[in-house]
């Protein structure tokens, strides 16, 4: 059996509950590191889990089709 790790560099209560940032090891596929934010032990954010920002900035890079433009999804993901 596997040992899980799990570190919580930052973990702070707020009013709508606790938010807490950690990182951990994916059992599922050995040598990733995910990181992830959590309010209340429900996940916010991973950055396993990038397909929604990454389909946001395709369809923001797509009405630009000649430029060298780049886009940064800011407080949607972790990536």
């Amino acid at each position: 059996m596997e040992t899980l790790h799990l570190e919580i560099p930052a973990c702070e209560p707020t009013e709508l509950g606790i938010l807490c940032f950690r990182r951990r090891h994916l059992l599922c596929e050995p040598c990733t590191v995910v990181t992830e934010v959590t309010l209340n032990h429900e996940f916010l954010m991973s950055s396993y889990l990038t397909t929604s920002e990454r389909a946001l900035s395709e369809v923001k890079l797509q009405r630009h089709p000649d430029s060298w433009l780049r886009v940064l999804v800011g407080g949607l993901g972790l990536e």
